[in-house]
């Protein structure tokens, strides 16, 4: 993952991630993960601390992405696209992080569209900063966004400053953070294996590979 910008920061604590989705991962889940163990994965990057962030499931795809990540504009249509096919027992999640140090506003910005059930825009965010230019990188500015997009202000607001989605841009930088990951667009399979997700004509053949075999242990 050498391709990728360097970030280095503080790990956060492991309590964030079970706010994540509310959930601690249960033994039944970490069974799961221990599976993960007999998958050769010599051609990947190990994540330096194992475990799912969540556990519904028998198999994790977690996508670790950034708004202003110029990889990640280009080809979040078509992972969004696979995810769509992927088998009933495989939970995909996509998670902001920072990597700048100075992205927080742009995980709010993700967070607050999928609290409001609005992620039908999660592809106009990439298109107004990478096509239209938009400076969607201050609270101000993407609440100005919302509201040209409808969003009520007020709703916004409340959700964009709410303890909740706090909490899970916390938990989504403990786990970018936890699997010693250092740049994005990837992919982590069952919180072990770490697929660089900048080309996808290598990415998404060898995360079905890796996820038919979980399926089938």
């Amino acid at each position: 993952m050498n391709m990728f910008k360097h970030v280095m920061r503080t790990v956060l604590g492991a309590t964030a991630l079970a706010v994540l989705l509310s959930v601690a991962v249960p033994s039944a889940a970490r069974a799961v993960e221990s599976q993960a163990l007999t998958i050769n994965t010599d051609d990947l990057e190990a994540v330096s601390s194992p475990g799912r962030v969540q556990s519904v499931g028998k198999v994790e795809v977690v996508e670790f992405f950034w708004y202003g990540c110029p990889h990640c504009n280009a080809i979040h249509q078509q992972l969004d696209g696979w995810a769509k096919t992927l088998p009933a027992d495989v939970t995909f999640i996509r998670l902001p992080v920072d990597i700048t140090e100075h992205d927080e506003a742009q995980q709010r910005l993700y967070f607050t569209l999928e609290a409001l059930g609005r992620l039908d825009l999660h592809h106009r965010v990439f298109v107004d900063i990478h096509s239209n230019k938009k400076k969607l990188t201050t609270a101000s500015a993407i609440a100005t966004w919302a509201r040209a997009q409808g969003i009520s202000t007020t709703a916004w607001r409340n959700a964009y400053n709410s303890s909740a989605t706090k909490a899970k841009v916390a938990a989504a930088q403990a786990a970018f953070e936890r699997f010693g990951l250092n740049g994005v667009p990837v992919i982590v399979i069952n919180g072990r294996a770490a697929i660089p997700a900048g080309n996808l004509d290598y990415a998404v053949p060898r995360a079905n590979q890796l996820i038919t075999q979980l399926l089938q242990q």
